[in-house]
């Protein structure tokens, strides 16, 4: 019978923990999800002034805006966030960064007004140029 010497042992969990992790994919990346090819996308916001914002179908957008109704630009930007490298996918929670680390946020969160309507903006990407695939307004 051969014996392994510790620093073989080593290297074969080293080398059993790293197909493991390429079999099961990598645990802090989302999953990949379909792009929203349907226009317009049905879009639904929660109570409160921390409101869940989710769509149907459950697609990836390119990137989601919340506006105030009826305010002056660019005050009435309240949050713009968008994706580098992937999709945001539904719900997302109002000024909380979507699930992944390659969020970038244009217009950093401000608090929402109870009593004041805003409006949720989603948008798609073709190249350079974004195009708007659905919206709701909303009163908090």
């Amino acid at each position: 019978m051969i014996s392994l010497a510790p620093v073989s042992q080593r290297r074969r969990r080293t080398l059993v923990f790293g197909l493991l992790v390429i079999a099961c994919g990598d645990p802090t990346r989302p999953p990949d999800i379909t792009p929203c090819f349907i226009d317009p996308v049905e879009v639904s916001v929660g109570a409160g002034t921390v409101p869940e914002i989710s769509w149907t179908p459950a697609c990836g957008i390119s990137a989601l805006a919340v506006e105030e109704v009826g305010a002056a630009a660019p005050e009435s930007t309240k949050w713009r966030v968008h994706r580098s490298q992937t999709l945001l996918q539904p719900p997302v929670r109002y000024g909380s960064p979507p699930n992944g680390s390659t969020d970038v946020v244009e217009v950093p969160a401000t608090s929402l007004e109870t009593g004041r309507t805003y409006r949720v903006i989603l948008f798609t990407q073709a190249l350079f140029e974004f195009s708007e695939i659905g919206s709701a307004t909303f009163t908090p």
